[in-house]
């Protein structure tokens, strides 16, 4: 079946989660968006994140981002 656009972004957007877990490389997830990004069928999709779990989660050792105010 045919690819949407919504769907390449989506592929795109999980990538890039993956990459921020640690997942993947910066190389790698160049590769795969680009081929994300040119594929036409749901299958070609599939493939990009196959190696990868379903649910993505943060690292647990990540800090808290802080606020600050400047007056």
């Amino acid at each position: 079946m045919r690819a949407s656009d919504v769907e390449r972004d989506r592929v795109v957007e999980a990538l890039s989660e993956h990459a921020a877990s640690g997942r993947l490389t910066l190389a790698e997830l160049e590769e795969r968006a680009e081929r994300a990004l040119h594929a036409k069928t749901h299958a070609e999709l599939e493939a990009l994140t196959r190696d990868l779990p379903a649910e993505i989660s943060a690292p647990k050792n990540r800090r808290k981002a802080r606020s600050w105010f400047v007056a």
